[in-house]
């Protein structure tokens, strides 16, 4: 479905599309946040994008699958998301 979803709303081709490519030529600091549990995208996945941009930030929620991440750890999410800002917005 992400691809035929790809096509009609955004008329891209997921075949196109480099998330690492992309990640690599970002320059603004970048909170990635994911279930290490999450049945849908690898959690590997996560940690290739930090690798190809050292300003990425990446928090891995233990017990977490997809989509979990703030239902799991309400308060932890908020203080890590609200220091991330704090870090990086002036």
């Amino acid at each position: 479905m992400t691809k035929v979803y790809g096509k009609i709303f955004f008329g891209v081709d997921t075949k196109d599309v480099s998330p690492e490519t992309a990640i690599k030529a970002m320059n603004t600091p970048i909170l990635m946040i994911h279930g290490k549990k999450d049945s849908q995208i690898p959690v590997n996945e996560s940690f290739i994008l930090h690798n190809a941009n050292k300003k990425s930030e990446l928090w891995i929620v233990e017990n977490a699958d997809h989509g979990e991440t703030y239902a799991l750890n309400k308060e932890e999410y908020e203080k890590e998301v609200l220091e991330f800002f704090g870090r990086h917005l002036s």
